[in-house]
């Protein structure tokens, strides 16, 4: 059986001999809140056409190019200060992305959207 990391390489993307990493689908993100917190710097990113990443499980850094990204999946509690830049997003090409809304159950807190 693959490990889940090898499942999305399989699926999603392509590394070419350069060693980037070249996603279809690119999450963005499931382990930090970039629409949240990050958005002034995925959108600098996203202009510069690339960026590093960690792997979670094994440290490795790989460098990130969106040339051939399709899709872009948000993954959010509060994705307002994303929203406001989604003019910018599209003027540079990605057109297509959809949020993914984390909701939790906390009784003492009112929800974050």
């Amino acid at each position: 059986m693959a490990k889940p990391e090898e499942s999305n390489a399989v699926m999603h993307q392509i590394c070419c001999s350069s060693g980037y990493v070249i996603p279809f689908i690119l999450s963005a993100s499931r382990e930090t809140d970039i629409p949240a917190f990050y958005s002034d710097w995925f959108v600098s990113r996203l202009r510069e056409g690339w960026c590093e990443w960690k792997n979670m499980y094994n440290g490795n850094i790989r460098e990130v190019s969106f040339a051939k990204t399709r899709l872009i999946v948000f993954w959010s509690k509060n994705p307002k200060p994303l929203l406001e830049r989604l003019d910018e997003v599209e003027a540079l090409g990605f057109r297509q992305y959809y949020f993914q809304f984390t909701l939790n159950d906390y009784a003492e807190k009112p929800c974050q959207i």
